[in-house]
């Protein structure tokens, strides 16, 4: 019996917060921070004057995308189950469930 593939599409709304801190934003996948930031009015424009300069900060502290998600039942029951990540950059721990599942160094 062949199994036929299944995709679950987890693009779209978001939750982003900065690692430590309890305000949370919503966020748009794909993305990034800084437009997620723009987005919500918590940054000027970054290509505006000295701005990037002054956003540096961003770069350098931790951020958390969140997202809630259901899948059915039988999807947890393949032998395999693929996590696609695209446009994941530089350092990214990538957790299920609070369950750690995958890293990028």
């Amino acid at each position: 019996m062949s199994a036929t593939m299944q995709t679950v599409y987890l693009s779209g709304e978001w939750t982003l917060k900065q690692l430590g801190k309890k305000e949370r934003i919503k966020a748009t996948v794909p993305g990034c921070v800084h437009t997620d930031l723009l987005a919500a009015g918590k940054i000027p424009d970054p290509y505006y004057r000295d701005n990037e300069q002054v956003l540096q900060w961003i770069g350098e502290v931790d951020w958390v995308y969140m997202r809630t998600f259901n899948i059915q039942e039988e999807f947890l029951n393949h032998e395999q189950v693929l996590l696609h990540c695209e446009g994941l950059d530089t350092l990214a721990t990538i957790k299920i469930n609070s369950k750690e599942i995958a890293r990028t160094d």
